[in-house]
């Protein structure tokens, strides 16, 4: 009856023999059910609350990491109801750190867009002296709105610096600026009037443009420098 093995260890959390452990964790990856994988991450304390087994997360870290994968959805758990939780957000840390550690980032980015104020409070925790997930959010973490942000400075860059389409003078059209003020800013990125400005364009100043998909066009003067101009901004001189 090797099956009582994973019922021992599920009811009393035992950690103290790899082999046992190993047939646990192959048959958690087989049946691939969420709620009788957090019964083995959890056990239930005197006021019925449940309590992280941080060394049975430690151990599927060193034999099955790949069960992490699982943790999607018990993260999810504890984030909808933390008052069954003992420790809620430090389960989540303990959590997120043992699959960051085995570069499950998803984990992270899911928790943080469901709560973004979970960030504040494990930065307030000293991330509980988790040093992977520490260094996680300190120095990599990008909210959507920031990964936004770097993708388009990415293809701006790309556009301004490595495009040959963009870079080839034999296609590009003659303009000057059409502006009731006199003047147009050229900006660093595309699609933000809170770009940086690079150079004011003046009126009946020439320069050098290329029509792109969206309302920002790439713009060269004739000093060389190179940037965004809104569209509608923009007239042909034939």
């Amino acid at each position: 009856m090797p099956y009582v093995i994973t019922e021992l260890i599920k009811d009393y959390g035992y950690t103290g023999n790899n082999d046992w452990l190993a047939f646990t964790f192959d048959y958690l990856d087989e049946i691939r059910d969420s709620e009788e994988f957090n019964r083995f991450l959890f056990s239930v304390d005197d006021q019925q609350k449940l309590v992280l087994r941080k060394k049975m997360v430690a151990k599927i870290l060193e034999i099955h990491p790949d069960l992490l994968y699982n943790t999607f959805s018990i993260v999810e758990f504890i984030q909808r109801s933390p008052e069954q939780y003992k420790e809620p957000d430090e389960s989540i840390a303990v959590i997120l750190d043992a699959g960051l550690q085995h570069d499950i980032v998803g984990v992270c980015e899911m928790a943080f867009a469901n709560k973004p104020a979970l960030i504040k409070k494990l930065k307030s925790k000293k991330y509980y002296g988790l040093p992977t997930l520490t260094n996680y959010v300190e120095h990599y973490y990008k909210t959507p709105a920031e990964r936004a942000r770097q993708e388009q400075e990415n293809s701006d860059y790309y556009l301004l610096e490595v495009s040959r389409n963009t870079k080839d003078k034999s296609i590009a059209k003659h303009g000057v600026i059409h502006d009731k003020d006199g003047f147009t800013n050229l900006r660093q990125n595309s699609n933000s009037h809170s770009a940086r400005v690079l150079a004011k364009i003046r009126e009946n100043e020439p320069f050098l443009y290329w029509p792109l998909e969206g309302d920002w066009w790439v713009v060269e003067l004739q000093n060389g420098l190179r940037g965004f101009v809104h569209a509608s901004r923009i007239k042909e001189v034939k």
